[in-house]
């Protein structure tokens, strides 16, 4: 009885321990996502470590826009902030790229009166339209 006791016990706290441990590394993996899937439920994915690829468009203050055309909800749109590191690539104000962002979803950035509601922060940039 106490051998089974025991197994049971090992069985029950080496699966607790994997789930704990697969649960703390998903955060550390970005979720591959499109911009229309954050716009359709922004809370799910509010504060989590995503990657997407979408057209961008330089604006004239330096800021970049992501947007996703196919996308029929309106707010399938997001204000790209880099890690103060990131090399942001050389665009003209007014170009049309196509970039990978790596970062943190927003989805309470601005108010989204002049401004895409959503936002992907510490965003690591790569330009993906050249290659």
């Amino acid at each position: 009885m106490g051998k089974i006791l025991i197994s049971i016990f090992a069985v029950a706290l080496t699966f607790t321990a994997g789930s704990i441990l697969a649960f703390r590394l998903s955060h550390l993996q970005p979720l591959p996502v499109s911009l229309c899937t954050l716009a359709s439920n922004p809370t799910l994915y509010d504060g989590r470590h995503v990657t997407l690829t979408a057209d961008a468009i330089a604006l004239s203050d330096g800021w970049l826009m992501a947007e996703d055309a196919n996308c029929a909800i309106p707010d399938a749109a997001a204000t790209v902030l880099p890690v103060e590191s990131a090399t942001i690539p050389d665009i003209a104000p007014g170009t049309r790229v196509v970039l990978t962002l790596t970062g943190t979803f927003d989805a309470a950035a601005t108010p989204g009166c002049f401004a895409p509601r959503f936002a992907i922060r510490e965003a690591a940039i790569r330009r993906v339209d050249r290659e």
